[in-house]
């Protein structure tokens, strides 16, 4: 055999592997399930009927993952509704502008209001004479 055909039966051999394993990450196996060492050695053996096999079984492979629906499946279109707290009023009356008092998430309460400890604050100290209201000094 011709030293330059088995050099280029053995890149046909190779390319055919590569192109096995690539067809393998994008759809999730090889064309017709042949491990890609089969692949190889088809392809090292006549890189034509390599070529047209591989071309047949891709065509077949996008075929399929087309069919196949996003997601596997398992999405479902969310139904359109209103959200809670649409529709008629439950109460009779005019709405309040405040509504019922905060809450706690976890159903405490309404927050305890701050607790001073120690003496009263201070009064800010005055300057000048006692003021009798009047602003115009006399």
């Amino acid at each position: 055999m011709n030293p330059g055909v088995l050099i280029f039966a053995l890149l046909f051999g190779c390319a055919g592997y590569g192109e096995a394993n690539r067809f393998q990450k994008r759809y999730g196996r090889t064309p017709f399930g042949w491990p890609a060492i089969v692949w190889g050695v088809l392809w090292f053996l006549s890189w034509v009927i390599g070529v047209i096999l591989l071309a047949i079984g891709e065509r077949i492979g996008r075929n399929a993952a087309a069919k196949t629906p996003m997601y596997g499946g398992s999405y479902t279109q969310p139904v359109y509704a209103a959200p809670a707290g649409y529709g008629p009023p439950t109460g009779y009356g005019p709405p309040t502008a405040y509504g019922p008092p905060a809450q706690h998430p976890l159903g405490y309460g309404p927050p305890a209001p701050p607790v001073h400890y120690g003496p009263p604050p201070e009064q800010p100290p005055t300057y000048g004479p006692p003021s009798t209201g009047d602003i115009l000094p006399k």
